[in-house]
């Protein structure tokens, strides 16, 4: 969740950086309350072990949709500070 908020302060002008935020917060309470709702469902219908496989999947969902983006900024980020091959002249 602090993530969140530091992607948000780190991608946005200052004079925005208080809305970036405010958006994260809703975005926060907002899949809070429905995963909430979700998980009491199943466990209502299929038991607290059915509860825990929920956020199981939830978090290899998320893992799936995060790691390209990690990826491709980590091989960004390693050709940034490779050195320069070549001669100088």
């Amino acid at each position: 969740m602090v993530t969140g908020y530091l992607l948000a302060d780190a991608q946005t002008e200052p004079s925005v950086r208080t809305e970036a935020s405010a958006w994260v917060n809703t975005a926060v309470n907002t899949g809070v309350a429905l995963a909430a709702a979700a998980v009491g469902a199943v466990v209502d219908a299929a038991g607290p072990l059915a509860g825990i496989g929920v956020g199981a999947v939830a978090a290899l969902v998320v893992a799936g949709i995060a790691a390209p983006a990690l990826l491709r900024r980590r091989a960004t980020a390693e050709r940034a500070e490779a050195p320069a091959t070549g001669t100088a002249s």
